[in-house]
């Protein structure tokens, strides 16, 4: 049997300007509004800079991985296109 995840539930109160800037950024990257909270509070507590966009092309390649694992007809490269080609692009992400 698995271990029980050891995240525990956090809230804060943030204006309203921050709360719609997290929310459309969220949004923009197809995260949830804690998924990206998390994401960035766990990034500065740590010191590690990877950014939301840096996420997002992870999820893109696992994404081009799933679709050629999957199909008799559609190779690594040709996934990465169909993904590239079907996927908004967001130009200017920051955290």
């Amino acid at each position: 049997m698995a271990a029980k995840s050891q995240m525990k539930p956090f809230s804060t109160r943030l204006p309203d300007d921050v709360r719609a800037a997290l929310q459309a950024k969220a949004q923009a990257l197809g995260l949830t509004e804690s998924d990206l909270g998390r994401m960035i509070l766990i990034e500065k507590l740590s010191g590690v800079e990877s950014s939301p966009a840096a996420f997002v092309n992870e999820l893109r390649s696992l994404a081009a991985l799933i679709i050629a694992a999957n199909s008799d007809t559609i190779d690594l490269d040709q996934a990465r296109e169909l993904v590239a080609h079907n996927v908004a692009s967001e130009t200017a992400v920051t955290p």
